[in-house]
């Protein structure tokens, strides 16, 4: 799922909560549908709207665009070579966050390495001085690669 979040529109709340971080909440409920099955267990937008929207305040179409944008984030995958269309997540909900977290941490890695990693090796409890050490194994690995 290396295409997780490749999306431009896709927005990174640093002040919310959890996943709310990365998805809405509307989002994070279609989700949990998806979620409370079985990775790449295809479900089509009915099912996923009777199970557990009928008796909410969103409509169908509602739920089915939301389907699309995950699938245009990459956190759902669809088959629209059938129809109804199809659409299951590949991961869990527990690697879907240990995917995402390890985007945000590689982004920051890219364009603030020095700063980051010294905030993840004080975070971590180790001194200055690791810290250092992870900055400076940084800087000799990014040399090497050119």
């Amino acid at each position: 799922m290396d295409d997780l979040f490749e999306n431009e529109n896709t927005i990174y709340w640093p002040r919310k909560v959890g996943l709310r971080k990365l998805l809405g909440d509307l989002e994070i409920a279609v989700m949990e549908q998806f979620w409370r099955h079985p990775p790449n267990t295809r479900m089509t937008v009915r099912a996923v709207y009777d199970a557990g929207f009928e008796d909410k305040p969103h409509g169908y179409t509602t739920i089915m665009t939301t389907i699309q944008r995950l699938a245009g984030k990459g956190v759902l995958k669809a088959d629209k070579a059938v129809y109804p269309h199809q659409y299951w997540a590949p991961l869990s909900q527990q690697d879907f966050t240990r995917k995402a977290v390890g985007r945000v941490i590689d982004d920051l890695l890219t364009d603030f390495a020095e700063p980051a990693l010294a905030h993840l090796a004080e975070a971590a409890g180790r001194g200055d001085h690791e810290a250092d050490q992870l900055i400076e194994e940084l800087r000799r690995r990014r040399s090497a690669e050119g």
